[in-house]
């Protein structure tokens, strides 16, 4: 008997297992098949969004002759376009997956494309195909470049000119670095004698400089043009070795002859002092271990929780004099060069850090090494520039800009609020400000300031000025030189305007009219007598632009021919107020094939300001990262909003909630929008003001929101693992604008809390999130999910494995274009033959 029921036990749990199975099979190809239907669907779409062109990475040949651009598509940019300017036919031709590229002199161009390059002489058409190569590089300032050849070719490095005639060939090169004055250092590495080999290549010859037990690892230029510093380490251990070789008289130097430290990485600079460089040494920290892991609250320094800061050094060598001195201090973590070899700065960029702002003043402390002596300049914000010289300090205070002289040791206020981004002349006599109503010149001797372009109403903004980050984020380097003009683009905020001017020596040409287009990707020649630009508008497909002399624009290339629609699509600036009655702006797109006599839906998309989206391309894609694209919405007969939001005490959600609700209110003359048909949706912080909008508004069909908090109070505590910090900062200074920390307006918190509010949610929310996202922790949308869910309120939630803040992967950006097309064709149009949908809804099943 008890055999029997056994038996039968067996034979039914194997029938539930068949049955498991089975349904997990039909769930499956019910998903499957749903999304082929849904893809299947807006095929038309896709197949139009495939074809979408658009432009980026402009670069220009030195004589001006020659352009290449990246043409990109919605599913690739690795299709490379060449041009030749002076020709009828302007595309000289073009070639796919292409990386980096170089001009070889002023016509040749060389495209490495895996292991293969090939060479092109731009002027008599004739091409050179390379085999078998591992890398190919030019030559910076020269018309030589270099390959790097396979093991079939026994790891040949060839130094080529630009016809392709090979000057110097060295065998057996394991690595190589580029040098100055068309030289290159190559080494060579014998895996059983366990011995590196270090040559230098030139077009005249090929020396052999230097060899050693230890593995060569890079290679770095000194002052002199045969001075090099070499990186070593032992293969058996993790520490390097640094040392100074002058490979034209043999004179070499180790620093541990002189320093006997272990130390990880070694980090050098050059200094204007022609016998000294700066370096800093890095030995790697190690991680707390132990059963407890302790935090304390005085603790400023938390990133170090899991990145162990280490120990860093910072010394001033002269090896030729064999001299090292110290330039550290126990209570400074970082040390910082200024490049002349006598002033050093010295921070701790912890020391001020409470986690309310994201960038936390730091004190700056002087060195001058000369006199070794220490003082502290002060506490500043953390954006400070420093002169080429490394004489001047510049940064601003209170609004105001204050000039530190380190020589002189006095400060010096530049009193103009229009001032935002400094360049200093290379020979430190000038600064050059960018700023409003034009170009502003500071002469650091007279102390005189004066607008040297006068453009009231636009904001300068200098495009060939050279931006070097120096070792500590917020420090950094603007230099110009007054050798060539500056290229100066002047920008109409209001009125979305743009010009190009050039300036040199107090002569000031337009170089391009003022135009209400895009203009972006600037590419020039050093005198500025050649100009190419990417120029769009949001009913003008990007097409690129080149300009000679002033003279007459040329277009060398337009993409979209196939687009006949975009020139008919139209733009409307609606004015609104804010909650205070502050004026404010939204951007109103009309849908495709539009009829005064037919009412359409409306989505509308917020964040901050967007006036940006004014006169840019209104380009088709389905693989936007966010799922959201206003030409696919458009095409699908929709209306696009885009109000501005200014914020006030208020709180940001309200503050959305009132300038929204004001926006829509302004719309209302607009008859063929059916206010009973208007979705909104938003990415990011634009997701949290749309899931707090939801809670407030009944003016909505439907939402859509993306990786946006739910819950500002609970988040407001979080320890956030993409910044490595707590997350104050983001709601009492930053983008939430609070103004006060939690403790201090409890009820401002509450007030502007989407969750708080779950049950009043009066539309159906569809929700998405990467499982992966840690700016806005994933767990945001799960709660809003659940808050809505225990209301009983209509919600889908999206969850996408792998994916972060936004989706990157292409299958995973398609699927949510099209949901989102999907979700707001269901609730705004009727449209009710999405079956995932239903699945929660049950609006429109059978």
């Amino acid at each position: 008997m008890n055999y029997c029921l056994i038996l039968i036990w067996h034979h039914s749990m194997k029938a539930i297992r068949i049955y498991q199975i089975q349904s997990i099979l039909c769930l499956i190809l019910l998903i499957v098949l749903s999304k082929a239907n849904a893809q299947q669907k807006h095929m038309p779409l896709i197949t139009l969004a495939e074809k979408s062109q658009n432009l980026e990475a402009v670069k220009m040949s030195s004589n001006g002759k020659y352009i290449t651009s990246r043409l990109v598509y919605d599913l690739n940019r690795d299709t490379l376009l060449i041009f030749k300017t002076s020709a009828k036919d302007k595309l000289l031709g073009f070639r796919t997956k292409i990386g980096e590229h170089y001009f070889i002199g002023e016509n040749t161009l060389l495209l490495p494309l895996g292991n293969t390059a090939e060479l092109w002489n731009l002027q008599t058409n004739k091409q050179i195909i390379f085999t078998d190569i591992v890398q190919a590089k030019a030559l910076t300032g020269s018309t030589q470049f270099v390959i790097h050849y396979g093991h079939q070719n026994n790891s040949k490095l060839i130094l080529y000119d630009q016809n392709g005639m090979a000057k110097q060939t060295l065998e057996n090169v394991k690595n190589f670095f580029l040098l100055p004055e068309a030289r290159i250092a190559a080494v060579k590495y014998d895996d059983k004698k366990a011995v590196s080999q270090l040559f230098i290549v030139s077009p005249a010859e090929i020396k052999k400089v230097y060899s050693s037990s230890l593995l060569i690892e890079d290679i770095e230029m000194g002052h002199g043009s045969s001075e090099i510093f070499i990186s070593e380490r032992n293969t058996t251990d993790k520490y390097q070795n640094l040392k100074y070789l002058d490979f034209y008289n043999g004179e070499l130097h180790v620093l541990k002859d002189i320093l006997p430290v272990n130390f990880n990485a070694a980090y050098l600079e050059n200094t204007k002092d022609e016998k000294g460089y700066f370096i800093r040494l890095w030995s790697e920290g190690k991680a707390e271990d132990g059963m407890v892991d302790i935090w304390y609250g005085s603790d400023r320094d938390l990133i170090q929780k899991y990145y162990p800061r280490g120990i860093e050094s910072a010394y001033l060598w002269q090896p030729k004099e064999g001299k090292i001195q110290d330039l550290g201090r126990q209570d400074l973590q970082n040390i910082i060069s200024l490049g002349n070899g006598r002033y050093f700065l010295g921070i701790n960029p912890s020391i001020l850090n409470d986690y309310t702002v994201f960038n936390p003043d730091i004190e700056i402390n002087v060195l001058d090494a000369e006199a070794a002596e220490w003082k502290t300049l002060g506490r500043f914000t953390p954006e400070i520039y420093v002169s080429d010289n490394g004489q001047f300090l510049l940064s601003p205070k209170n609004s105001q800009w204050f000039l530190y002289d380190l020589k002189e040791n006095n400060t010096i206020p530049i009193g103009d609020t229009k001032l935002t981004k400094p360049f200093f002349a290379q020979n430190d006599s000038t600064i050059f400000f960018e700023g409003e109503d034009g170009l502003w010149q500071y002469n650091i001797t007279s102390s005189k300031l004066k607008k040297i372009i006068n453009a009231p109403g636009y904001t300068a903004k200098i495009i060939n000025g050279n931006v070097n980050l120096m070792s500590y984020s917020g420090i950094s380097k603007n230099t110009v030189s007054l050798q060539y003009p500056l290229l100066v683009q002047l920008s109409d905020p209001d009125k979305m305007i743009t010009k190009f001017m050039s300036w040199h020596n107090g002569k000031e040409t337009l170089m391009v009219k003022p135009s209400a287009n895009l203009y972006t990707e600037p590419a020039y020649n050093n005198q500025i007598k050649q100009l190419c630009y990417i120029e769009q508008n949001y009913n003008l497909s990007p097409r690129l632009t080149y300009i000679q002399n002033g003279k007459k624009e040329q277009i060398l290339f337009q993409t979209n021919r196939h687009d006949k629609k975009v020139s008919a699509f139209r733009q409307e600036t609606i004015t609104y107020a804010d909650g205070k009655s502050n004026p404010c702006q939204g951007l109103l797109f009309y849908p495709a094939d539009y009829s005064e006599s037919e009412t359409y839906p409306m989505v509308v998309q917020i964040y901050e300001k967007q006036g940006k989206v004014k006169n840019q391309y209104l380009n088709l894609s389905l693989h936007q990262t966010e799922g959201f694209n206003t030409r696919a919405l458009l095409e699908n007969g929709y209306f696009v909003f885009y109000p501005d939001i200014i914020y006030g005490n208020q709180g940001s959600g309200i503050a959305a909630l009132q300038c929204v609700t004001n926006a829509l209110d302004a719309l209302k003359f607009k008859k063929q929008i059916d206010p009973k048909k208007i979705g909104l949706t938003g990415h990011s912080f634009g997701g949290y003001e749309s899931n707090f909008i939801a809670t407030q508004s009944d003016r909505f069909a439907a939402y859509l929101s993306g990786t946006g908090n739910s819950d500002i109070v609970s988040s407001y505590f979080n320890f956030n693992l993409n910044y490595l910090m707590p997350i104050f900062w983001r709601f009492e200074t930053y983008q939430y604008r609070m103004h006060k920390p939690f403790s201090e307006d409890k009820q401002l918190y509450y007030d502007n809390n989407p969750i708080y509010n779950a049950e009043k949610v009066s539309a159906p929310m569809l929700l998405w999130t990467g499982m992966q996202d840690e700016n806005i922790k994933w767990e945001e949308t799960r709660s809003f999910y659940n808050a809505l869910r225990r209301n009983k309120k209509p919600v889908i939630a999206l969850f996408y494995r792998n994916e972060g803040h936004s989706l990157l992967n292409m299958d995973n950006n398609l699927d949510l274009s099209i949901r989102t097309l999907d979700w707001f064709n269901y609730f705004l149009k009727d449209d009710y033959s999405s079956s995932w949908i239903d699945q929660e809804i049950k609006k429109g099943a059978d």
